[in-house]
């Protein structure tokens, strides 16, 4: 009779054991599942996070290049003064004082000016002169309006007065125009005329309109020579978006000693004149 519980006994633990053990391993797999979950909802969130920070230097490396485009054309631009004021025979390793006259000699037709005399003339003639490359040109008075016949080098030329259409984007803020109108013009006698547009500072697509851009006026810079579909090559007037802005004092006296002359426009029995300053 021992033996036969004993035998029971025996049965009953090893029941209880398994169960237990049977329990125990749902349990762990139940866990298991949660954290390969867990795991693979964080692998997610990273994935997305990952993604957007890549993004974000792809961003700053563009913005990047763009900045060390402006720090070399600004380097550049800085050696040409410097060089130009070299051969004018102007310091440039001095700080010039706003209301003084650089340092060295003005002389204008032939004649000696004083800093008083160079004060009153820049404060009345320096927004009326652009540096168009390494050339000073006269503003004139009021900007021409576009046509087909070539502009002198730093004409104003007004082309508001047409529609401006982006025939073709050629390179970076390089693109060739298609223009159509004309202020006064008649049907029949509409002006055409492709040309050449450089320094925007928004993007252009081809077939866009241009209306924003033509708030402002047009500095001729030259001519642009590009080949046309048919494989000829074709020479137009080349242009820059005209921001007005007076020459500094440095670039009003190079002007001066390179013999730039000033000049009054005056109307003289219904035609504008020019009269040069003595």
């Amino acid at each position: 009779m021992n033996l036969k519980k004993a035998i029971a006994a025996s049965i009953i633990i090893v029941i209880l054991f398994g169960g237990l053990s049977s329990s125990t391993t749902a349990e762990e797999n139940n866990a298991g599942t949660q954290d390969v979950n867990v795991l693979k909802t964080n692998i997610g969130e990273l994935k997305k996070t990952i993604q957007t920070q890549e993004e974000q230097i792809q961003r700053t490396n563009k913005e990047l290049d763009e900045l060390k485009k402006q720090l070399d054309a600004q380097i550049k631009e800085n050696d040409r003064l410097r060089e130009l004021c070299k051969k004018a025979g102007i310091d440039t390793t001095k700080e010039i004082d706003s209301n003084t006259t650089p340092n060295g000699r003005i002389i204008y037709r032939g004649k000696e000016r004083d800093e008083d005399w160079f004060n009153r003339m820049y404060k009345r003639f320096s927004d009326k002169i652009a540096l168009v490359g390494d050339k000073f040109v006269d503003l004139g008075t009021e900007p021409k309006e576009i046509g087909n016949d070539f502009v002198e080098v730093g004409t104003i030329i007004d082309a508001r007065y047409g529609d401006n259409t982006v025939i073709s984007v050629i390179g970076d803020r390089e693109a060739l125009i298609n223009y159509q109108g004309g202020r006064l013009s008649q049907i029949s006698s509409i002006t055409k005329v492709t040309y050449h547009i450089c320094g925007y500072d928004y993007p252009l697509i081809d077939g866009q309109r241009l209306d924003i851009l033509f708030k402002k006026n047009l500095i001729c810079v030259g001519t642009y020579e590009y080949t046309t579909a048919q494989g000829a090559k074709k020479t137009i007037q080349s242009f820059k978006v005209w921001e007005p802005k007076p020459l500094t004092k440095e670039q009003f006296a190079e002007a001066l000693r390179s013999g730039f002359e000033l000049v009054n426009y005056v109307e003289k029995q219904g035609k504008t004149v020019k009269v040069p300053i003595r």
